[in-house]
């Protein structure tokens, strides 16, 4: 009978998330953000607004994390209501830049 380290796959998590591929990919769905984004440039804030971040997880992981700060994220991702009460749809835009992943 084969027995295989309980943790393996974490184990094996940790040191694929050390790895320099995980910043590559962290930031090419940061530039399809950008390129993304910048087809909705109102004043250009929300594209200054996204970057790329190291998250170690508890069990420790480094997650690579593509976010935007801009205080109208949420709605410019997922849409709002505008004060006429016609629906404004969200722009989807980290959504689809990390669609590959």
């Amino acid at each position: 009978m084969v027995s295989l380290y309980p943790n393996l796959e974490l184990e094996v998590a940790r040191v694929a998330s050390l790895d320099s591929a995980m910043d590559a990919a962290a930031g090419e769905v940061l530039g399809k953000a950008k390129a993304l984004a910048a087809g909705h440039v109102d004043s250009g804030r929300y594209v200054a607004s996204l970057k790329t971040a190291k998250r170690v997880t508890r069990q420790g992981v480094t997650d690579r994390v593509v976010y935007s700060d801009d205080e109208n994220a949420h709605i410019i991702e997922f849409g709002h209501v505008a004060r006429n009460g016609k629906y404004i749809e969200g722009q989807h835009i980290l959504g689809r830049a990390s669609g590959g992943y």
